[in-house]
């Protein structure tokens, strides 16, 4: 028993490590250089930036994270690896399903949608407690950008 038991944890150790070296990392941005797939607009640095790495290795980039959710509904034959968005505060990179998102235009983002990204609950609260902003579900996210319930935002000339 106690062989087929370090038999089954060797080969859940093994298979755990082969699928996190298949997960491609965040691609370098060229900030203030390359351009958004959505819109067209130079992406900055600005925390708010996020790309899709497909399956077919095309690396995707967004300057705001309501763009790349607007591109990847509108894109239905869409292979998607894995998808990164900038944590706000820290603009580190961050898979979209680890990050704890908060929904405020008190401060604006570079399209306007207004989502906020960050690797922990508590930078996520605190910063909806200083902007009035409201905890939202990445699943809700979505759904209000790609289900059209968020109306894509106008840019100010």
């Amino acid at each position: 028993m106690k062989s087929v038991l370090l038999v089954l944890v060797a080969f859940v150790s093994v298979g755990t490590v082969l699928w996190a070296q298949d997960v491609p990392a965040a691609q370098k941005i060229q900030f203030g250089k390359e351009v958004c797939a959505q819109c067209g607009m130079v992406i900055q640095n600005s925390g708010y930036a996020s790309e899709i790495l497909t399956l077919d290795k095309k690396v995707l980039k967004f300057d705001d994270i309501g763009d790349l959710l607007k591109y990847e509904g509108g894109h239905a034959d869409l292979k998607v690896a894995v998808v990164y968005v900038q944590d706000a505060k820290t603009k580190a990179w961050l898979k979209i399903e680890d990050a704890h998102w908060v929904k405020t235009t008190a401060v604006k983002t570079p399209m306007g949608w207004g989502y906020h990204a960050f690797s922990s609950d508590s930078d996520a609260m605190t910063f909806s407690d200083k902007t009035g902003g409201a905890a939202i579900t990445l699943d809700d996210l979505k759904a209000s950008v790609q289900g059209g319930t968020a109306s894509t935002p106008k840019m100010k000339m």
